[in-house]
């Protein structure tokens, strides 16, 4: 029997549905869905859906009642924040929700507890506010209410109900929040009312810690009375109540602490006592009472420091006078082994300083770097310290472990002052370290012109030289200190001395790129043209880093744009190499040759084309490059920018001419180099500028042969594309499908098992595209009849005897000797096996038949096109292993990175030669 429908309605719904009861309740039973689902699943649907006017108005009404509910609940909140008991009323009254929460989960209740008004704190508990309820920070009423310290709310809300030991999100109770405030009434109250006195908060704090920290003793003594643990220890720091108010200078609460049993030589985390703490703060009042108390004045942390170390490292002369009264080790040693007074020296705390002294503290004691107190304060510029120091017979010449005095410390920061109190007292102005530098050294590579000038006032050597013979004038060039230069030569610096490697302080500064520091040098007399060990001039290292203002510089002084270096390097070779088109049209613009050559033969160009800089390549060929010079090894540029993949480059040179076709000593063309290393881009840019798709090298390899060779797909899928004869035989016999199917890699430098296994998997790639690519003809389409009666009659070969016949058979058919070597290869796979015909010579050999995998490594395949010279050096600066051509670098270091100090500018057999 069908169920009757009746009315469903959803109270925020814009529509309504006939259904009937799928249960068969009753058809008049009121029903309200939470969801249109809950429709779909409880009813069964009849008719259809439509707009319902009763719906709409409801919603309405029941969207503005909301709207009211909201607003009354904020006024209600807001009333018990301001107090207003008769808002707070009438609000009830008109029945608003007396627990009502904001967004942070606070209600009226909260409110009210926390500005303590307790007559609307009753009225609310009265309308049934929970009195437990929680905010997003887990605290209740009670937690607001003890914070702010209102024992009469705090009483009424524990009257209601309210948990006394509720814990918020730190794990804090309100006993917590009254003892931190030093609420002592509240505190009280709450104590009464069972509150756990030794409670932990997350940081396992109890209100003892927390009341010590924040000094309030009146509190203390309450919660000691209460049964607080006296001696418990905090989870950070292993800290106790008396370690905290020690900290903090607490000394009315220390000695409440002291009185109830604190431990006063209690150990923290770090074996830090209370006193330590204490002394580190310079709290001597609290340090007199915890001494008094029995406190160990020479206890020792983890670091082997004392409560006098502490006092003395921050200046505290009051706190220091009272541990020495009390008995402190003047001299005791941290595990660095510097005193009490190294820490006062360091920080130049004079007072301190002279307070020690009194005391007995070793003026010349070393610490681990055998520095003196004199060294800490000179080496921090403190020449009040530095003074009352060399009164109390600190020695003036005492050196560290470097071998530095006080004056190369205070020399190296630039301390004047210091400077001139140490040389009135004896300092000897040239001293030398470890390293023979001496004080002016030091000053010189800061740059500090001042010191510079009180030191050679005062008699410094103006030329010392150091262990690698560098000078004062070395290391500020270097640094382009162009004022301390200034002053170095006019105090008489030699301009043209030369360290050990024979760089002069103009090298120096062209290398680091301090173009006014060149502009001074030169103006000195410098020498433009000075030569290193390795005949590299100023020029050549501002041009290796493509710095063209220094560059600029040097060559209107007159620097040689030509001038060549040990290997014929010319600075427009190194600015070539490393791309710096910029410096490159200036070089351009002063002369230099354009076509230079070093002593591989390589020009400008093909350093550029090599890196792939195809701005800079663009530049040189506007400038006369020849686009197609040769080294000493037959290669052009084109050659190395197709064996290394750097198909833009390769596109400007072939606009500008490039031969596609040109042959190194191997006989390999661009695009043999290409397909060998897998450069499938470069490629297409070379069969598109007509390069020969099957031209054969010295080993008669084409471009095929080589991408089957190192397993290169996508090159023979771009070969194959273009014409490639998958047919031809290289010297050995084999075709570039002998070699794909073939499971033998030829020993190439570098490459790994793994990437074998990766070549022959590549391999059977492109013997798949070849099996795609070729169909099986007929023996009597494809082979001419003379060429099966020579092969049939007279045992016809590829191998090298067999030339003659080869010629023969071309001339009599009518073919060339490559067709007729095509027709071997393809007549003996008609035949089956794939293996040649032994001829009558072979048998008498006793020589096998030779299949593809018996072949021997082409030598011409591991050849190296880029020599031993410029390029080869540069792979070993940037990273690529010897012997690896196949690689692009990622990177390489720049060269002005290796000057980690004034001696480590690179020399020539590390960058370039």
């Amino acid at each position: 029997m069908r169920a009757t429908p009746r009315e469903v309605i959803h109270p925020v719904a814009t529509e309504y549905v006939i259904v009937c009861a799928k249960n068969h309740g009753s058809p008049t039973q009121n029903f309200i869905a939470s969801s249109p689902a809950d429709v779909t699943n409880q009813f069964c649907v009849y008719g259809t859906v439509r707009t319902h006017p009763e719906v709409l108005r409801r919603s309405a009404m029941d969207g503005r009642r909301r709207e009211e509910d909201r607003e009354g609940e904020k006024e209600l909140r807001r009333a018990a924040r301001e107090g207003n008991t008769d808002r707070v009323k009438q609000l009830l009254a008109e029945g608003i929700n007396p627990s009502a929460a904001s967004k942070e989960q606070t209600t009226p209740l909260h409110y009210a507890a926390y500005v303590g008004n307790h007559e609307t704190v009753s009225v609310l508990l009265t309308a049934g506010a929970d009195v437990n309820a929680r905010n997003k920070s887990q605290r209740t009423p009670l937690h607001w209410a003890a914070w702010s310290g209102h024992h009469e709310s705090v009483s009424a809300l524990l009257t209601a109900g309210a948990d006394v030991n509720a814990r918020g999100e730190e794990q804090e109770t309100p006993l917590h929040q009254a003892a931190g405030k030093g609420h002592h009434e509240t505190v009280s109250v709450l104590l009464t009312a069972d509150a756990d006195v030794n409670a932990r908060s997350k940081s396992q704090q109890t209100p003892l810690h927390m009341a010590a920290l924040n000094g309030h003793h009146e509190t203390v003594s309450a919660l000691l009375t209460a049964g607080a643990d006296v001696n418990a220890r905090d989870k950070e720091w292993q800290w106790t109540p008396l370690h905290r108010a020690a900290g903090k200078g607490r000394h009315e609460t220390v000695s409440v602490l002291l009185t109830a049993g604190a431990d006063v030589n209690a150990r923290d985390k770090s074996q830090q006592t209370p006193l330590h703490l204490a002394a580190l703060k310079g709290h001597h009042e609290t340090v007199s009472v915890l001494l008094t108390a029995g406190a160990d004045v020479n206890a020792r942390d983890k670091e082997q420091i004392t409560p006098l170390h502490w006092a003395a490292l921050n200046g505290h002369r009051e706190t220091v006078s009272v541990l020495l009264t009390a008995g402190a080790d003047v001299n005791a040693l941290v595990i660095t082994e510097m005193s009490p007074l190294h820490m006062a020296a360091l920080n130049g705390h004079h007072e301190t300083v002279s307070a020690l002294l009194t005391a007995g503290a070793d003026v010349n004691a070393w610490d681990k770097e055998q520095c003196s107190p004199l060294h800490r304060a000179a080496g921090k510029g403190h020449h009040e310290t530095v003074s009352i120091l060399l009164t109390a017979g600190a020695d003036v010449n005492v050196r560290n472990k470097s071998q530095k005095t006080p004056l190369h410390w205070a020399a190296l920061n630039g301390h004047h002052e210091t400077i001139s109190v140490l040389l009135t007292t004896g300092a000897d102005v040239n001293a030398r370290d470890v390293t023979q530098q001496t004080p002016l050294h030091l000053a010189a590579l800061k740059g500090h012109h001042e010191t510079v000038t009180v030191l050679l006032t005062a008699g410094a050597d103006v030329n010392a030289r150091d262990e690698s013979q560098i000078t004062p004038l070395h290391d500020t060039a270097l640094k382009g200190h162009h004022e301390t230069v200034s002053v170095l030569l006019t105090a008489g610096a030699d301009v043209n001395a030369q360290d050990e490697e024979q760089w002069t302080p103009l090298h120096r500064a062209a290398w680091s790129d301090q173009h006014e520091t060149v502009s001074v040098l030169l103006t000195a007399g410098a020498d433009v043209n000075a030569r290193d060990k390795e005949q590299i001039t100023p020029l050549h290292w501002a041009a290796l880093d493509g710095h063209r203002e220094t560059v600029s510089v040097l060559l209107t002084a007159g620097a040689d744009v030509n001038a060549w270096a040990g290997a014929q390097i010319t600075p427009l070779h190194w600015a070539a190499l490393y791309g710096h088109r910029e410096t490159v049209s200036v070089l351009l613009t002063a002369g230099a040759d354009v076509n230079a050559r070093d002593v591989e033969q390589k020009i400008p160009l093909h350093l550029a084309a090599r890196y792939g800089h195809h701005e800079t390549v663009s530049v040189l060929l506007t400038a006369g490059a020849d686009v197609n010079a040769q080294d000493d090894t037959q290669i052009t540029p084109l050659l190395l920018t197709a064996w290394h993949g750097l198909h833009e480059t390769a596109s400007v040179l072939l606009t500008a001419g490039a031969d596609v076709n040109a042959r190194d000593m191997w006989q390999c063309t661009p695009l043999h180099r290409a397909a060998l290393n897998g450069h499938h881009e470069t490629v297409s840019v070379l069969l598109t500028a007509g390069a020969d798709v099957n031209a054969q090298d010295e080993g008669e390899d084409t471009p095929f042969h080589d991408a089957a060779t190192r397993g290169r797909p996508k090159c023979a899928e771009v070969l194959l594309q273009h014409g490639a004869d998958a047919a031809i035989r290289n010297r050995e016999g084999l075709t570039a499908e002998d070699i794909a199917a073939d499971e033998y890699v030829d020993p190439v430098p570098d490459l790994s098992e793994w990437k074998d296994v990766q070549i022959i998997c590549a391999r059977k790639e492109i013997l798949k595209l070849l099996r795609e690519k070729t169909t099986e003809l007929s023996a009597h389409e494809e082979f001419d009849p003379v060429l099966v009666r020579f092969y049939e009659e007279r045992g016809m070969t590829v191998v090298k005897k067999d030339c003659p016949l080869i010629e023969e058979a071309a001339k009599e058919s009518g073919k060339t000797v490559q067709q007729v070597k095509n027709f071997i290869g393809n007549y003996l796979k008609s035949k089956g096996d794939g293996k040649r015909r032994p001829t009558t010579g072979d048998m008498a050999a006793g020589k096998s038949d030779i299949t593809a995998g018996e072949r021997r490594p082409s030598k011409r395949q591991s050849s190296q096109p880029s020599g031993s010279g410029i390029l080869a050096k540069k792979e070993r600066r940037d990273g690529i292993p010897e012997g690896r051509t196949d690689q692009v670098p990622v990177s390489r270091p720049s060269s002005t990175q290796a000057a980690q100090s004034g001696r480590d500018a690179p020399h020539v057999s590390e960058s370039a030669s």
